[in-house]
């Protein structure tokens, strides 16, 4: 890759210098063994350019009242976004890469304790994205709705954002990705949760090739973050989390849900770091894998030797519809502490035979028993992750996909 460095801002420059050192990831790599990694960059797809005309496609959370944020092929459509609230602070990565803005010293500051390569790719190749800070002691009172438009075959779409939330301040996000065949999209999100700041994100994915999503997280003392993971369709989808409990006291909730079938293949690798006193944190990965569909999940559990009174809990979890269907989990603790509460679990089944039985006996055919399952199997990954609006949009997103 030959790149002029007089070109590059600084961060860009760094993540070069990385990209060059570690390279493309390879099988060889325990975290990307089970991901078909040629979807991602044997077909070496240009950068996409920028879209003015855009036709609106209808959205999953349009029914919500929220501040709506569009990205187009990666960059920022001002046009088709709303006004920015009151307390919030927003200027483009392309703006405020013209005029160096302060704000980019932040980005890549968030620390991940494995390489990323996708991530040091997503940085020399995004040319735009967002840099949202919500002020001190700012409670807004609706979403901030993130919809991330890539209607054009043939292009790879780039897009990164640094989302900060002031002390004291509280935010919900919602980050609706939509993705047409034959394109990628390479998207990568850092947030940063000040002293007692409170926060959700719900990310939720309908693509038709392939995705790749990084999520990277620091929290500070008293602070919460939930984080709710919803995907479906593509035929790759791989989702890298990491999250810092940097803070005293400092607490992460992650819900996951997916479904994948038709030789499709779902990945996601998820890591959590206590480096404080008294923080806690839950994982819980709902996967559904039908036909020849492919789920596989890595979460891990890091409690450094002065993050004691540590709560840390796992569970992975995957169904599976089919005999072809197949799941790949492994989940892990390392514990260097000697006074935590931690535990980690997975299990791997079908549907419950008497379960079904019970229902079928009650007069519900068999579809709409598997169904009806399947939907309270998804729902017990994010119903205490989100609120009950969004949870039935999203249930019955996956009824309507299921059927």
């Amino acid at each position: 890759m030959s790149l002029d460095h007089n070109k590059l801002v600084d961060y860009q420059s760094k993540a070069l210098v990385k990209f060059e050192e570690i390279g493309l990831p390879t099988k060889k790599s325990e975290l990307w063994r089970g991901t078909d990694i040629s979807l991602f960059y044997n077909k070496q797809l240009p950068v996409a350019e920028r879209l003015l005309h855009v036709v609106m496609q209808k959205n999953m959370f349009d029914t919500i009242d929220a501040t709506r944020l569009v990205f187009v092929n990666g960059y920022f459509h001002q046009a088709l976004s709303d006004k920015i609230p009151e307390g919030v602070s927003f200027i483009s990565l392309e703006e405020a890469v013209k005029t160096k803005d302060s704000s980019l010293a932040h980005i890549g500051s968030v620390s991940v304790p494995h390489e990323q390569p996708m991530v040091a790719l997503n940085a020399i190749n995004a040319r735009d994205g967002a840099i949202i800070k919500i002020g001190c002691g700012v409670n807004l009172n609706k979403p901030i709705h993130l919809i991330f438009k890539n209607p054009v075959s043939g292009y790879t779409a780039y897009s990164r954002l640094m989302i900060m939330v002031d002390q004291y301040a509280s935010a919900q996000f919602i980050a609706e990705h939509h993705t047409e065949m034959g394109s990628y999209e390479n998207n990568v999100i850092e947030m940063i949760l000040s002293d007692n700041a409170r926060a959700s994100i719900l990310k939720t994915i309908d693509a038709v090739d392939a995705h790749y999503g990084a999520l990277s997280c620091r929290l500070e003392a008293h602070s919460t973050l939930n984080i709710g993971y919803y995907g479906k369709g593509a035929n790759l989808i791989r989702q890298e989390t990491v999250v810092n409990l940097n803070g005293v006291s400092s607490n992460v909730n992650i819900g996951s849900a997916c479904y994948v079938n038709n030789k499709k293949n779902h990945d996601n690798t998820c890591v959590v770091l206590h480096h404080k006193p008294h923080t806690t944190s839950s994982q819980l990965f709902k996967n559904i894998a039908a036909d020849n569909g492919r789920i596989s999940t890595r979460a891990k559990t890091i409690v450094a030797q002065n993050a004691q009174k540590t709560d840390g809990r796992q569970l992975l979890q995957s169904l599976l519809l089919s005999q072809n269907a197949s799941s790949y989990a492994k989940p892990e603790l390392e514990i260097y502490a000697d006074d935590v509460k931690c535990s980690h679990g997975s299990t791997v089944g079908q549907l419950d035979k008497e379960a079904l039985f019970y229902l079928r006996s009650r007069g519900i055919p068999l579809i709409e028993a598997k169904k009806l399952l399947t939907k309270a199997f998804i729902n017990e990954a994010l119903f205490e992750i989100i609120d009950a609006e969004l949870l039935d949009i999203i249930l019955n997103d996956f009824e309507n996909y299921f059927r």
